[in-house]
């Protein structure tokens, strides 16, 4: 398969595991443990990628 023909099934994927994503913190899930020096330099690493703080 020709990477132009992969776009759009990627983005069909990334939409389902974002929403997903969300579904998971809107319950209480989705964060994982991040060490000390970590959390205090970025509080929205825990969440995911692009996690608003």
């Amino acid at each position: 398969m020709r990477p132009e023909r992969r776009i759009g099934p990627l983005q069909v994927h990334l939409a389902k595991v974002q929403a997903l994503h969300q579904r998971d913190l809107e319950a209480g899930f989705g964060e994982v443990y991040m060490p000390d020096a970590l959390a205090v330099k970025d509080t929205s690493a825990q969440r995911g990628p692009n996690a608003p703080g």
